[in-house]
């Protein structure tokens, strides 16, 4: 497509915007996959806590409301 304003530098700098900020929204994936993973790794591996652990097998939506709220 040809543009009046538009010239060809404009064109390469968009494009050199869009790829920094594409890298950059990769980067924060990847930050939240590293948190997350660290996250997951420090959960107990341990049995579940006797005040919790008759909903071991509970369908979240049968759980009581004061459990959901530390979720």
């Amino acid at each position: 497509m040809t543009y009046m304003t538009v010239t060809t530098q404009d064109t390469l700098t968009t494009l050199a915007d869009n790829v920094v900020h594409r890298e950059r929204e990769v980067h924060q994936y990847q930050i939240n996959i590293d948190n997350y993973t660290v996250m997951l790794t420090a959960l107990p591996q341990d049995d579940w806590p006797t005040d919790i652990a008759q909903y071991k097998t509970t369908l979240t939506e049968n759980i009581p409301y004061q459990w959901k709220l530390c979720n």
